[in-house]
């Protein structure tokens, strides 16, 4: 009978004071006749079962009576205890925390199950949803595919079934990051055979907690500097060498603690990002009602003119150059970039800065990938000190008040699909910067454009801001992560750290 943020509590103190013991809870909180002020009777078991020194007890007892636990600790040692009590604890215990499982060296596949289900022809789906590894990236997912069969064509790479909760984790280019853990699953659900299915042996590992691992920083490099010394004819790994992967797993408490944090600060991203998205097509919505709809209904009375972007945006105005160059730079590039959303804005000094950081982009500037246009690598700038890739084309309104508008211009569903369409067909399919600028539109009067940045001024804002939230959110979730798995950091820390966002 123990909260799991009083157990923490316990453990991390454990941790601090008592590394090589193991304690057990016996009493009324093991037999069910306590309630939530009851005492917690502890029983401290030392390497060998001998005496816990008495300065390490007196720290341990100190801290206890100094924390948040709301009850009173009882804590003894095992080896100063008479004997007769020892079969008496014996009868009815539990372990609260165990020095010696608390934190080991494992390989990963001895914690691990992996890819232990395929699809069949013999089982006769007559529909499958399917994902492809290009559609999941850092845990959203694009697309799912629902092919009939029979009348859709199936890939054949379509054989991996998933439960719900089970990691996939691409076997392609690593360093994409095309992974996630698949909370819902849809009914016929496959994944490419691209994907690695994994799943925590539920005696051992907590599979969140495995996710977290896989997806460091540290992990991705490993992964992909093995894909790329491949044989294979562009950069892969195979299942086995991420089993072969050495890790420090915790015990399984402690696991779901650490996956519970960082799984939170994914959740509130999560929403941000659903909330952005409605402010966005809140906006789109009013775009189209006074500029495409009143402009095709005015096209059928009596025609509509037409011009492109460059009549209200200037094309990529500002580039640094060897006499302007700043000494650090707050970098964007088409990789961090999707579906106008900043995920990492990365910082460099300016001699450590890729060659292709020259675009100098300000607040109102919408900038639009020029290299696979149709990946969706856009965005709106909402802040100062920025600078972008050169392979973005840099839109700023020649009037502040047209940002909105040129945002819904350039960044259309349509006109990504027409950009995507100039783009293909080449080894490299990418289309000019002026390609970007000549986005046909519609000629609208100063004042009707006005009237549109005022109403959509504030939802754009919004967006703009929790897009800069989530930033921050993304910045501290990546700066937990490996001082979590490593132990560096405690479960408390973190939460502490989480309970101040």
């Amino acid at each position: 009978h123990l909260q799991p943020r009083h157990r923490r509590v316990i453990e991390g103190l454990a941790r601090q004071h008592l590394p090589d013991v193991d304690i057990w809870a016996y009493g009324s909180r093991v037999s069910g006749q306590s309630h939530d002020g009851s005492d917690l009777d502890l029983v401290l078991r030392g390497p060998e079962l001998a005496e816990v020194p008495s300065m390490q007890l007196a720290g341990f007892w100190e801290a206890l009576q100094e924390s948040t636990l709301p009850f009173l600790v009882e804590a003894r040692d095992w080896a100063r205890l008479p004997k007769r009590f020892h079969g008496e604890i014996q009868r009815n215990y539990v372990v609260l925390v165990s020095a010696q499982g608390r934190w080991r060296d494992v390989t990963l596949r001895d914690c691990i199950e992996m890819n232990d289900a395929v699809y069949t022809l013999r089982e006769r789906w007559p529909f499958i949803n399917y994902l492809d590894t290009g559609n999941l990236t850092r845990g959203r997912i694009d697309r799912i595919q629902h092919l009939v069969v029979g009348k859709d064509k199936v890939p054949s790479r379509a054989r991996r079934k998933v439960k719900p909760g089970d990691v996939l984790y691409s076997t392609v280019r690593p360093n994409q990051r095309h992974f996630g853990i698949m909370k819902d699953v849809p009914e016929n659900f496959l994944a490419s055979t691209g994907f690695a299915v994994i799943r925590g042996k539920a005696e051992c590992a907590h599979t969140d907690f495995i996710y977290w691992f896989l997806a460091q920083d540290t992990v991705v490099e490993q992964l992909h500097t093995i894909a790329e010394h491949s044989a294979s004819a562009y950069p892969s790994i195979r299942p086995t060498d991420i089993e072969q992967l050495q890790l420090k797993l915790p015990t399984l408490l402690e696991q779901r603690a650490i996956a519970g944090v960082l799984g939170t600060l994914d959740e509130k991203i999560e929403l941000n990002r659903r909330m952005a998205e409605t402010l966005n097509a809140a906006v789109r919505a009013l775009f189209k009602a006074w500029f495409v709809d009143a402009n095709e209904l005015g096209s059928k009375r009596s025609g509509a003119s037409l011009s492109d972007l460059s009549e209200y945006a200037s094309l990529n105005p500002e580039s640094w150059s060897a006499h302007t160059r700043p000494e650090n730079v707050a970098y964007i590039d088409l990789s961090n970039t999707k579906w106008g959303v900043i995920e990492k804005i990365e910082a460099y000094e300016w001699s450590d800065a890729p060659s292709r950081a020259r675009r100098v982009v300000r607040p109102g500037d919408t900038i639009l990938g020029t290299v696979r246009p149709g990946n969706g690598s856009f965005a709106l700038i909402g802040e100062e000190g920025l600078t972008a890739s050169t392979g973005f084309a840099v839109l700023r309104p020649k009037a502040d008040f047209d940002a909105q508008f040129v945002w819904c211009a350039a960044t259309s569903r349509g006109n990504i699909e027409r950009l995507a369409h100039l783009a293909d067909g080449g080894a490299y399919p990418a289309v000019s910067a002026g390609a970007v600028a000549a986005t046909p539109v519609v000629l609208a009067d100063a004042a009707t454009r006005r009237r549109f940045s005022d109403a959509t001024a504030p939802l754009i804002a919004k967006y703009l801001a929790l897009g800069e939230e989530s930033r921050s959110l993304a910045d501290l979730r990546d700066a937990l992560l490996p001082e979590l798995l490593s132990g560096r950091t405690g479960i408390l820390g973190a939460e502490a750290v989480l309970e101040s966002t």
